[in-house]
């Protein structure tokens, strides 16, 4: 039996392949990765480096802009009238007042009676009293109040009293160590101008008494 030559040898051998080939072909799609190696190290590569947070799509929510400071309520007559207060005994570092109705209703009452004529007349009541007319109506309760504590420039703390033809009676009685609760009324008078009472209660501006002193 005569031998196949060469070249028959080579064309079976590469339709033997050749059927070998094609069902790996069909069977893997990713097959060009194989034939393209450099490919498909260059795209995992490039898989790794970016991160997948910036593939998909953010959603609105963080993209929303910062939330404005909401504006704070004014501040009631009262709150006035006790802020300015407190603010001046906690520079001295004493105790705050705290508000109270029974003062304050004491206080409305006798600037009720004023409301004709606006005089600066005391009710000589039994508590501590600062009284302040302004001639015309926007003053406010803080104003009434810095006017009161201004006179602590005309007190001597060495010698316990008020310098010569002046008077500090009202800040003393604001940084009246012992003075715990505080009412205050503000309101319109007829004539003009505005009247306005504060009352405190244990009553400040004993005789021969230090303000500071417990």
């Amino acid at each position: 039996m005569e031998l196949p030559n060469t070249n028959t040898q080579i064309f079976t051998l590469f339709i033997f392949l050749l059927f070998q080939l094609v069902p790996v072909v069909f069977t893997f799609p990713n097959i060009p990765n194989i034939i393209n190696p450099l490919r498909a190290i260059t795209q995992m590569q490039a898989q790794q480096i970016i991160p997948n947070h910036y593939l998909q799509p953010q959603s609105q929510s963080q993209f929303r802009p910062p939330a404005q400071p909401q504006p704070q309520p004014p501040e009631t007559e009262q709150q006035q009238f006790l802020n300015a207060h407190n603010k001046v005994r906690a520079h001295v570092g004493l105790t705050p007042f705290v508000w109270d109705d029974t003062l304050a209703s004491f206080a409305l009452s006798w600037a009720n009676r004023r409301i004709p004529d606006c005089r600066m007349i005391h009710s000589f009541g039994p508590y501590g009293e600062n009284i302040f007319w302004g001639g015309r109506d926007h003053w406010t309760a803080e104003d009434a109040v810095r006017l009161w504590v201004k006179e602590h420039r005309f007190y001597d703390r060495r010698t316990n009293a008020c310098l010569p033809e002046r008077l500090c009676g009202h800040y003393t009685q604001i940084v009246w160590r012992n003075s715990t609760k505080l009412g205050c009324a503000r309101v319109k008078c007829s004539t003009g101008g505005v009247f306005i009472m504060c009352n405190y209660d244990p009553p400040g501006n004993i005789m021969d008494r230090n303000p500071f002193a417990p």
